[in-house]
């Protein structure tokens, strides 16, 4: 719902800019409305070029003189087009310096708007970082003495009961990294996939024989760093609302590939037909949403779909 009313106010936002250019320009410096509606058209046309094709494929990527000349190039055209509108070769040197001073004003209102907005982001990521640290300082209540309890735990339980010991020693692990890597802007990928690793072969523990489990992992993940935490939601929404007792057979894929840059993540799992979409409800999926728009603006898709009897989730990032 945010997301419709985002793109409403966005919608009037872009009326009122325009409502007032025309209210500036037109009657004023051009004398008929055939002038007035092609200065408003070259106008309209240019910007939208110059915002959405020409500003994020050349200025953002810093090719600046390249911009500069396709700027220049546009402004051209659109002058070109407009004189031979109107029949008026005279015209065009009016037009192209008209444009070229809306072009360059419009495009410092972009850089303005987008340095606004990523302000913003920054903020709000900072923000999201400080709760998620609060929230594991909070979890961190005499950790030295958690963590000996756990060995100690894990010397006895070696002699008594292997399979516990083995699911201590994966729990002591998992709560370290919490502690000690989720605070952090970026961790190793291998270290997220270990953590990932861990809390499946401690989630196996719990299951039955039917259970099929497999969690595939294909490229070369060293030298490669990832936000923390960030895909452990999907996998533990999976073992949380995916595996249920009237199950006959428990089925839960799920693959990780690093392809370049870009690092592509699914998960699959079955369902009954009762079950409610786990991966739409809680807090855990909608901070890391946040988390990827904040994090990873314009850099990464998520894609969730249900059907009847499975559960699908893809996720690509450019780490």
């Amino acid at each position: 719902m945010k997301k419709y009313i985002s793109k409403i106010v966005l919608v009037l936002l872009h009326l009122a800019f325009w409502v007032v250019v025309g209210y500036i320009f037109t009657g004023k410096y051009f004398s008929t409305p055939k002038n007035d509606a092609v200065l408003m058209g070259g106008f309209i046309v240019g910007t939208y070029i110059n915002a959405y094709f020409l500003m994020p494929r050349l200025l953002d990527r810093q090719f600046l003189p390249l911009y500069i000349i396709s700027v220049f190039v546009l402004t051209y055209v659109m002058a070109w087009f407009s004189g031979r509108f109107l029949h008026s070769r005279s015209s065009i040197e009016i037009y192209q310096f008209t444009y070229f001073v809306f072009f360059f004003v419009t495009s410092c209102l972009i850089i303005v708007w987008k340095f606004y907005q990523n302000s913003l982001k920054i903020k709000n990521l900072q923000n999201l970082q400080t709760e998620t640290e609060l929230k594991f300082l909070k979890a961190q209540i005499n950790p030295h003495f958690l963590f000996n309890t756990l060995n100690n735990l894990y010397a006895t339980a070696r002699i008594e009961s292997p399979t516990t010991a083995t699911g201590l020693l994966k729990l002591s692990d998992l709560m370290r990294y919490m502690l000690t890597q989720a605070n952090q802007p970026a961790v190793k990928l291998t270290d997220e996939v270990a953590y990932l690793d861990n809390y499946i072969d401690l989630e196996k523990l719990r299951l039955n024989e039917n259970a099929h489990i497999d969690f595939v992992k294909k490229g070369d993940f060293k030298d490669k760093k990832i936000a923390p935490m960030l895909l452990l939601p999907f996998v533990e929404n999976t073992f949380k609302h995916g595996i249920e007792a009237l199950l006959d057979v428990i089925s839960i894929e799920i693959n990780l590939s690093l392809q370049g840059d870009t690092l592509y993540f699914t998960v699959q799992n079955t369902k009954i037909n009762s079950e409610k979409d786990p991966l739409s409800i809680g807090s855990g999926l909608a901070n890391v949403r946040k988390r990827l728009e904040i994090g990873y603006p314009n850099q990464h898709g998520l894609d969730i779909n249900e059907t009847e009897n499975k559960f699908n989730v893809k996720l690509w990032i450019n780490l």
